[in-house]
Protein backbone atom coordinates (compact mmCIF):
# COMPACT_ATOMS: atom_id res chain seq x y z
CA UNK A 1 0.00 0.00 0.00
CA UNK A 2 1.46 3.35 -1.05
CA UNK A 3 -0.49 6.25 0.49
CA UNK A 4 0.11 9.77 -0.78
CA UNK A 5 -1.18 13.30 -0.37
CA UNK A 6 -0.26 15.88 -2.98
CA UNK A 7 1.21 19.09 -1.62
CA UNK A 8 -1.44 21.77 -1.25
CA UNK A 9 -1.41 24.56 -3.84
CA UNK A 10 -2.63 27.86 -2.34
CA UNK A 11 -4.61 30.08 -4.70
CA UNK A 12 -4.82 33.52 -3.08
CA UNK A 13 -5.50 35.75 -6.10
CA UNK A 14 -8.92 34.41 -7.07
CA UNK A 15 -11.84 36.85 -6.61
CA UNK A 16 -15.09 35.84 -4.91
CA UNK A 17 -16.94 35.83 -8.22
CA UNK A 18 -14.53 33.28 -9.71
CA UNK A 19 -14.70 31.13 -6.57
CA UNK A 20 -18.49 31.11 -6.88
CA UNK A 21 -18.19 30.07 -10.55
CA UNK A 22 -15.88 27.19 -9.58
CA UNK A 23 -18.31 26.13 -6.87
CA UNK A 24 -21.39 26.32 -9.07
CA UNK A 25 -19.56 24.49 -11.84
CA UNK A 26 -18.99 21.48 -9.59
CA UNK A 27 -15.20 21.55 -9.75
CA UNK A 28 -13.88 18.03 -9.19
CA UNK A 29 -13.43 17.20 -5.54
CA UNK A 30 -14.48 20.65 -4.43
CA UNK A 31 -15.98 21.51 -1.11
CA UNK A 32 -17.79 24.83 -1.18
CA UNK A 33 -18.82 27.22 1.55
CA UNK A 34 -22.09 29.09 2.05
CA UNK A 35 -20.37 32.27 0.83
CA UNK A 36 -17.81 32.52 -2.01
CA UNK A 37 -14.92 33.31 0.33
CA UNK A 38 -12.96 30.08 0.18
CA UNK A 39 -12.81 26.70 -1.47
CA UNK A 40 -10.89 23.48 -0.91
CA UNK A 41 -10.44 20.94 -3.66
CA UNK A 42 -8.83 17.54 -4.07
CA UNK A 43 -9.59 14.26 -5.79
CA UNK A 44 -9.55 10.80 -4.24
CA UNK A 45 -7.26 8.65 -6.37
CA UNK A 46 -6.83 4.87 -6.60
CA UNK A 47 -4.39 2.90 -8.71
CA UNK A 48 -4.23 -0.89 -8.38
CA UNK A 49 -1.86 -3.22 -10.24
CA UNK A 50 -1.65 -6.96 -9.68
CA UNK A 51 1.12 -9.50 -10.17
CA UNK A 52 -0.45 -12.88 -10.98
CA UNK A 53 1.44 -16.17 -11.07
CA UNK A 54 0.01 -18.56 -13.68
CA UNK A 55 0.79 -22.06 -14.91
CA UNK A 56 -0.78 -24.73 -17.05
CA UNK A 57 -0.72 -28.35 -15.93
CA UNK A 58 0.69 -30.94 -18.28
CA UNK A 59 -2.20 -33.39 -18.00
CA UNK A 60 -5.16 -31.04 -18.46
CA UNK A 61 -6.19 -28.01 -20.45
CA UNK A 62 -6.95 -26.05 -17.29
CA UNK A 63 -4.76 -23.14 -16.16
CA UNK A 64 -4.00 -22.31 -12.54
CA UNK A 65 -3.16 -18.96 -11.02
CA UNK A 66 -2.94 -17.02 -7.81
CA UNK A 67 -2.15 -13.50 -6.62
CA UNK A 68 1.57 -12.92 -6.20
CA UNK A 69 1.32 -9.25 -5.16
CA UNK A 70 -1.10 -6.35 -5.18
CA UNK A 71 0.28 -2.81 -5.47
CA UNK A 72 -2.11 -0.09 -4.33
CA UNK A 73 -1.52 3.65 -4.55
CA UNK A 74 -4.22 5.81 -3.04
CA UNK A 75 -4.66 9.26 -1.62
CA UNK A 76 -5.65 12.77 -2.66
CA UNK A 77 -4.30 14.51 -5.74
CA UNK A 78 -4.67 18.07 -7.08
CA UNK A 79 -5.06 19.55 -3.60
CA UNK A 80 -5.86 23.26 -3.61
CA UNK A 81 -7.09 25.86 -1.18
CA UNK A 82 -8.64 29.07 -2.48
CA UNK A 83 -8.98 32.18 -0.33
CA UNK A 84 -10.71 35.12 -1.98
CA UNK A 85 -8.34 37.92 -2.95
CA UNK A 86 -10.68 40.43 -1.32
CA UNK A 87 -9.17 39.42 2.03
CA UNK A 88 -5.80 41.15 2.56
CA UNK A 89 -3.05 38.64 3.26
CA UNK A 90 -2.12 38.31 6.92
CA UNK A 91 -5.36 40.07 7.93
CA UNK A 92 -7.66 38.49 10.53
CA UNK A 93 -10.41 37.68 7.95
CA UNK A 94 -7.80 36.06 5.66
CA UNK A 95 -6.43 33.93 8.49
CA UNK A 96 -9.96 32.93 9.55
CA UNK A 97 -10.99 31.72 6.09
CA UNK A 98 -7.64 29.99 5.52
CA UNK A 99 -7.88 28.17 8.86
CA UNK A 100 -11.37 26.96 7.97
CA UNK A 101 -10.23 25.60 4.60
CA UNK A 102 -7.24 23.92 6.26
CA UNK A 103 -9.69 21.97 8.41
CA UNK A 104 -11.15 20.44 5.25
CA UNK A 105 -7.75 19.30 4.00
CA UNK A 106 -6.85 17.97 7.45
CA UNK A 107 -9.84 15.64 7.10
CA UNK A 108 -8.42 14.36 3.80
CA UNK A 109 -5.01 13.73 5.34
CA UNK A 110 -6.55 11.87 8.26
CA UNK A 111 -8.55 9.64 5.92
CA UNK A 112 -5.41 8.60 4.06
CA UNK A 113 -3.66 7.74 7.32
CA UNK A 114 -6.62 5.85 8.75
CA UNK A 115 -7.37 3.80 5.64
CA UNK A 116 -3.81 2.72 4.85
CA UNK A 117 -3.93 -0.25 7.23
CA UNK A 118 -7.57 -0.99 6.42
CA UNK A 119 -6.76 -1.09 2.71
CA UNK A 120 -3.91 -3.52 3.40
CA UNK A 121 -6.22 -5.86 5.30
CA UNK A 122 -8.98 -5.71 2.67
CA UNK A 123 -6.70 -6.57 -0.25
CA UNK A 124 -4.92 -9.24 1.77
CA UNK A 125 -8.29 -10.83 2.59
CA UNK A 126 -9.31 -10.65 -1.08
CA UNK A 127 -6.09 -12.38 -2.19
CA UNK A 128 -6.57 -15.16 0.36
CA UNK A 129 -10.18 -15.59 -0.73
CA UNK A 130 -9.05 -16.02 -4.34
CA UNK A 131 -6.52 -18.67 -3.32
CA UNK A 132 -5.50 -20.93 -6.19
CA UNK A 133 -7.89 -20.24 -9.06
CA UNK A 134 -8.51 -22.58 -11.98
CA UNK A 135 -9.91 -21.59 -15.37
CA UNK A 136 -9.84 -22.62 -19.00
CA UNK A 137 -7.08 -20.18 -19.99
CA UNK A 138 -4.50 -17.79 -18.53
CA UNK A 139 -6.60 -14.86 -19.80
CA UNK A 140 -9.58 -16.14 -17.86
CA UNK A 141 -7.39 -16.38 -14.75
CA UNK A 142 -6.45 -12.70 -15.13
CA UNK A 143 -10.06 -11.65 -15.69
CA UNK A 144 -11.42 -13.61 -12.73
CA UNK A 145 -8.77 -12.43 -10.28
CA UNK A 146 -9.00 -8.80 -11.38
CA UNK A 147 -12.78 -8.94 -11.06
CA UNK A 148 -12.51 -9.87 -7.38
CA UNK A 149 -9.88 -7.20 -6.73
CA UNK A 150 -11.93 -4.58 -8.61
CA UNK A 151 -14.84 -5.33 -6.30
CA UNK A 152 -12.53 -4.73 -3.35
CA UNK A 153 -11.36 -1.42 -4.82
CA UNK A 154 -14.93 -0.28 -5.49
CA UNK A 155 -16.03 -1.17 -1.97
CA UNK A 156 -13.08 0.59 -0.38
CA UNK A 157 -13.33 3.73 -2.50
CA UNK A 158 -17.09 3.99 -1.88
CA UNK A 159 -16.53 3.68 1.86
CA UNK A 160 -13.83 6.37 1.82
CA UNK A 161 -15.97 8.72 -0.28
CA UNK A 162 -18.95 8.30 2.06
CA UNK A 163 -16.81 8.92 5.14
CA UNK A 164 -15.17 11.89 3.41
CA UNK A 165 -18.53 13.49 2.67
CA UNK A 166 -19.76 12.88 6.22
CA UNK A 167 -16.71 14.42 7.87
CA UNK A 168 -16.67 17.44 5.58
CA UNK A 169 -20.29 18.19 6.41
CA UNK A 170 -19.45 18.00 10.11
CA UNK A 171 -16.90 20.78 9.64
CA UNK A 172 -19.47 23.01 7.95
CA UNK A 173 -21.87 23.01 10.87
CA UNK A 174 -24.13 26.01 11.55
CA UNK A 175 -21.95 26.66 14.61
CA UNK A 176 -18.82 26.88 12.45
CA UNK A 177 -20.49 29.26 10.01
CA UNK A 178 -21.61 31.40 12.92
CA UNK A 179 -18.06 31.44 14.27
CA UNK A 180 -16.76 32.65 10.89
CA UNK A 181 -19.55 35.23 10.70
CA UNK A 182 -18.66 36.63 14.12
CA UNK A 183 -14.89 36.48 13.61
CA UNK A 184 -12.60 39.49 13.59
CA UNK A 185 -15.20 41.73 15.26
CA UNK A 186 -17.48 41.30 12.27
CA UNK A 187 -14.91 42.46 9.70
CA UNK A 188 -14.96 39.12 7.83
CA UNK A 189 -18.64 39.37 6.96
CA UNK A 190 -18.38 43.13 6.44
CA UNK A 191 -15.95 42.49 3.59
CA UNK A 192 -18.17 39.69 2.26
CA UNK A 193 -21.33 41.83 2.31
CA UNK A 194 -19.58 44.74 0.60
CA UNK A 195 -18.34 42.49 -2.17
CA UNK A 196 -21.68 40.71 -2.54
CA UNK A 197 -23.40 44.06 -3.10
CA UNK A 198 -20.99 44.87 -5.90
CA UNK A 199 -21.44 41.41 -7.41
CA UNK A 200 -25.21 41.69 -7.24
CA UNK A 201 -25.16 45.13 -8.87
CA UNK A 202 -23.14 43.87 -11.84
CA UNK A 203 -24.60 40.33 -12.00
CA UNK A 204 -28.19 40.38 -10.68
CA UNK A 205 -29.15 37.12 -8.94
CA UNK A 206 -25.59 35.80 -8.71
CA UNK A 207 -25.30 36.23 -4.96
CA UNK A 208 -28.04 33.75 -4.13
CA UNK A 209 -26.51 31.89 -1.18
CA UNK A 210 -26.25 28.10 -1.24
CA UNK A 211 -27.82 26.11 1.58
CA UNK A 212 -25.48 24.67 4.22
CA UNK A 213 -24.04 21.38 3.00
Amino acid sequence: IQPFFDEIDYELATPMLKIKELTDGGKTGSHSEAWPVGLSTGEIYFSVTTDIMKMRTGYTNMACGQVKAVHVKFGFKDNKIYVAKEFPKRSCPFKTVLAHEEKHKAVDRALVEEYTEKAHKMYEAAAKKIGMMRAGSPVAIDDNINSVLNDTTNKLSSEIEAEHSHRQKEIDSPEEYQRVTDSCDGRTMEIVQQRLKIMEATHPGITKVNEYR
